[in-house]
């Protein structure tokens, strides 16, 4: 919260010399700052810059009378996004973080209300989870059937209660989640089911599943790119040509970019060495 009548007082040494500073009150904010622009030609010309020059401040709630705002730096105007936060009571409003408020019958994520979430018993979780009383949410989703009172953020990104794998707000339709295991942020397995990017893919055999780079996997029968078969790929030949997230791969017979055989034509001297393209 920023307390009313606080006020940031900057000093802008002007371009010519023996001209006296000029001085800008800002209001709105925590306390009372002096900032000496010593070094050249420098102007601030607006309250919004000084704030973010000197607080580092990137996003923050401001509380008046009458209304709640939420501010937001947009680093190419330089200045701060101004969204109104609807609904909100500026007399019960408080900040729970940078990102999160609530009033006396809301909880809001930045200017959106949390539908359903219940003020007086919400608590922030890591990576975008939070909880109240009887109920978990992702950002502004509610997580549905979530139980709060077993639920847990687990690495990159994953969470899980006794029952469900959450990856942020979906659900998995889980196989065995007491073998479940994450491979990386978009992957996890258990051992009968493989997971990409929250969803299910009906794998060959998960026994022999291999990670690959570039989205990649294999195993003994088929090759996989995300939640999609590669298909006429080789899993005995497959390679992939480097760890770039957009990199190209080839077995013997053909080179992919994603789920889809690509030509030479394109292709750069690099790429046409890696896919066996024959000299123009």
């Amino acid at each position: 919260m920023r307390p009313a009548g606080a006020i940031i007082i900057v000093i802008v040494q002007r371009s010519r010399k023996g001209q006296p500073p000029v001085f800008k009150l800002c209001p709105g904010l925590t306390r009372i700052v002096m900032l000496t622009l010593l070094a050249g030609p420098v102007a601030l010309t607006a309250c919004t810059s000084a704030v973010k020059a000197i607080s580092g401040t990137y996003a923050y709630y401001q509380v008046t009378e009458d209304e709640v705002r939420y501010l937001t730096w947009n680093p190419m105007s330089q200045r701060y996004h101004v969204s109104q936060v609807d609904g909100a009571d500026p007399a019960s409003f408080s900040s729970i973080n940078h990102a999160y408020g609530r009033d006396r019958a809301q909880v809001f994520k930045g200017s959106r209300p949390i539908a359903h979430a219940d003020p007086y018993s919400f608590t922030l979780r890591r990576s975008g989870y939070a909880a109240d009383a009887t109920q978990v949410f992702y950002q502004t989703t509610r997580l549905e059937g979530a139980r709060p009172e077993t639920f847990e953020r687990l690495q990159d990104g994953w969470a899980r209660d006794r029952e469900n794998i959450y990856l942020g707000p979906v659900r998995l339709d889980i196989c065995d989640i007491d073998s479940f295991e994450i491979m990386s942020p978009w992957q996890a397995r258990d051992t009968q089911c493989y997971y990409a990017d929250a969803t299910r893919v009906d794998i060959s055999d998960v026994a022999t599943l291999e990670v690959l780079p570039a989205f990649y996997v294999r195993d003994q029968i088929r090759v996989y790119w995300r939640d999609q078969v590669v298909e006429t790929a080789d899993p005995g030949s497959f390679e992939v040509k480097s760890a770039s997230p957009h990199s190209i791969a080839r077995d013997a017979r053909h080179c992919f970019s994603g789920p889809r055989i690509i030509g030479c034509q394109g292709l750069n001297e690099d790429g046409r060495a890696f896919c066996r393209c024959t000299p123009p």
